[in-house]
């Protein structure tokens, strides 16, 4: 029994887990950047973030070797799913690309779309690619002709997509500032949040094995809760939570500042800020306990160094325990 650990700077590791209480690493290979790896047959194939797609015989574990390079366009490779003979790549500022994996030390880019945001996540199944999109949600791809691939629908998420993956008709999605959205995607060309389900930290990533989804919850560590049902009647929606509208902003447009006034219905942990719409972090307005009641806060266009930034919309981001409430404000000069 083996894993294939992705190991960011310290490239690729193979791990034989048939002792879970006694880990042994077996191989590696070693090289600048490893987001993510899949594996199929004999062969890894690795998110190599700047460098492309890497593709490793792992035939001896421990001896992994390099046997092909694709070089994707985008700034970096975040993440790669597999489906019979094709690799779908999240290539950050360019979308998805498609890779024809039928011969692995000849792997060929045969198509690619580009994605309104950020490609962080991606996964794959039945002729659809499902892309965490950063604060543009999950893009669904229709992938049935891999030469023309093409966005078939979306579905707007509160935060930042980062990870995404696929169960039966429900796509999970690590959504960030607290949250993973549970998403219907019976129907690829109008997929519709189903409910959240939230922790005391970031989610950042999500897998699903058996009958249960893992979110990787920051500091709050691992946490597991089960899959949704096929029968949408069958879903807890008590774990589901709606989300009302928690915060407003006046004036929006502004100049030099808004008010950003917000409820909190239940005391708790609050977290207040500012991004601009590639979802990079510009300010924090609040972060702390908060009771019960109605709270403000004030932004006057400037970053956490106190630097005036430049006139747009940007994204404000609200965590409480209740849940995420994302606006969008534009300040004018």
């Amino acid at each position: 029994s083996l894993a294939y650990v992705a190991s960011n700077y310290d490239g690729l590791w193979v791990v034989d887990i048939a002792d879970p209480e006694n880990l042994q690493i077996l191989g590696r290979n070693t090289f600048s950047s490893a987001k993510d790896v899949e594996v199929s047959g004999v062969y890894a194939y690795v998110a190599g973030g700047s460098s492309g797609l890497i593709v490793l015989d792992c035939t001896d574990p421990v001896n992994p070797v390099r046997v092909s390079t694709v070089n994707t366009p985008g700034r970096q490779t975040n993440d790669v799913a597999l489906d019979g003979n094709l690799a779908f790549v999240a290539d950050e500022d360019r979308g998805l690309q498609v890779i024809d994996i039928t011969d692995p030390l000849n792997p060929l880019i045969i198509g690619s779309v580009d994605t309104p945001n950020i490609a962080f996540g991606v996964a794959a199944e039945n002729g659809l690619a499902y892309v965490a999109d950063g604060t543009s949600g999950l893009q669904v791809i229709d992938v049935h002709d891999p030469s023309n691939p093409y966005i078939a629908g979306h579905a707007d998420t509160p935060y930042v997509a980062w990870k995404v993956e696929v169960s039966g008709r429900y796509a999970y999605v690590a959504d960030d500032e607290f949250s993973m959205q549970v998403i219907d995607i019976s129907n690829s060309t109008d997929p519709r949040i189903e409910g959240s389900i939230y922790s005391r930290n970031p989610v950042i990533g999500v897998g699903v094995s058996g009958d249960y989804v893992y979110m990787a919850s920051g500091d709050f560590g691992l946490l597991s809760v089960p899959v949704q049902c096929d029968d949408l009647s069958s879903v807890d929606r008590g774990s589901l939570p709606v989300r009302d509208r928690l915060l407003t902003a006046y004036p929006n447009p502004f100049n030099p500042r808004t008010t950003i006034s917000f409820e909190s219905r239940i005391p708790g942990h609050v977290r207040m800020t500012i991004h601009d719409l590639a979802g990079r972090h510009i300010a924090t307005l609040a972060e702390g306990w908060r009771e019960t009641g109605q709270h403000e806060e004030t932004w006057s266009g400037r970053d956490d160094s106190g630097r005036s930034v430049a006139a747009g919309q940007y994204l404000v981001r609200l965590g409480t325990v209740e849940g995420v409430d994302v606006g969008k404000i534009t300040l004018t000069k």
